[in-house]
Formats: structure tokens, sequence, C-alpha cells
């Protein structure tokens, strides 16, 4: 993990965004995003398109 943090830190990513996409067939699935500067609505949105119904099951550290 660390060495991810550092190789997308240094594209300019700032921030990785761990979460789980929860699904209706119940099939949970643990997944890490990297974004710059996310907000909370792009975070949803990018679960949302994930198929996730749970939209705020995610933890952000900054890189």
């Amino acid at each position: 993990m660390a060495e991810n943090d550092a190789k997308y830190k240094k594209q300019g990513y700032t921030h990785r965004v761990d979460a789980w996409i929860h699904r209706n067939d119940g099939d949970d699935v643990a997944v890490s995003y990297y974004m710059q500067n996310p907000t909370d609505a792009q975070i949803r949105a990018k679960l949302r398109k994930a198929r996730s119904v749970v939209l705020d099951d995610y933890k952000l550290v900054q890189l």
C-alpha cells in the first residue's frame, strides 16, 4: 500500500479513498481509489457508479 501511495502522490493525487462496495446481492468488495482533493459528493458518485447501495462506507486518507 505504501508503494502505491508514493507512486500516486508523485502523479499528483492527494488522497486515497478506502471504501466498501455494498451491492444488492450482499457480495461486498473492498476497493481503493486515488483522487485529487475529493469532495464527499465526488466520492459518493464514484461509489454509486460502482453500484454500491451504501454511499458512506469509506475512509479518506491523505497522501
